[in-house]
C-alpha cells in the first residue's frame, strides 16, 4: 500500500474484480451491465471495509497506549520524498512489471490530485 495507516493515503485499495478482455468481449451487454453493477457494489463494500479496518486498527493502537496522530503536510512530504528516492526507485528496478506498477501508481496519484488539497506525493 502506498500510504500511511489511517488518515490520508495514496492508494486505499484496488478493485478486487479482474477479467480478461477476451472474456469481456464475449459477454452480452446484459452480462456486462450485471458485472458493472456488481463491481460498483463490491467497490463500495471494500471501501467501507477498509475504513472500518483502519478505524479498528487505530483504536487498538490507542488501547495499547500508542500515541496515534496524523502526519503534518511537511512530514508526509518528507516521507513521500524518501520513499520515492529509495523504496519506490528500488522496487521499480525489480522487473518490468514492478516498473510498470510504479509508473501506474504515480499516474494515479497525479490523476487523483485535487487542486484544492495538498498532494505531497504527487510531485
Amino acid at each position: 500500500m502506498l500510504g500511511t495507516f489511517g488518515g490520508r493515503s495514496l492508494v486505499a485499495c484496488f478493485t478486487p474484480m479482474l477479467m480478461s478482455k477476451k472474456t469481456w468481449d464475449r459477454l452480452s451487454q446484459k452480462q456486462r451491465q450485471a458485472i458493472e453493477e456488481a463491481a460498483t457494489v463490491s467497490d463500495a463494500y471494500f471501501e467501507n471495509a477498509q475504513i472500518e479496518i483502519e478505524t479498528r486498527g487505530i483504536e487498538e493502537f490507542k488501547t495499547a497506549g500508542v500515541e496515534v496522530r496524523n502526519l503534518t503536510d511537511e512530514e508526509l512530504t518528507d516521507w513521500c520524498n524518501l520513499a520515492r528516492q529509495t523504496v519506490w526507485h528500488r522496487y521499480s528496478e525489480t522487473n518490468a512489471l514492478s516498473s510498470e506498477l510504479m509508473r501506474t501508481a504515480i499516474k494515479v496519484i497525479h490523476t487523483r490530485a485535487s487542486p484544492n488539497e495538498a498532494q505531497p506525493c504527487a510531485s
